[in-house]
């Protein structure tokens, strides 16, 4: 098991789109800073 196993990447901003996140093997992809805390609630289950 190496370091990927235990982080949640999260990618997004202008220069990406969900398309790219897949690409990178995101685990998430947020439009702006507000959804992005949205989903990294979702993605640790708070």
């Amino acid at each position: 098991a190496g370091l990927r196993d235990n982080v949640k990447l999260i990618v997004g901003g202008a220069p990406l789109n969900l398309e790219l996140a897949k690409k990178f093997g995101a685990d998430g992809y947020a439009d702006d800073a507000i959804y992005g805390v949205d989903l990294i609630k979702k993605l640790i289950e708070i």
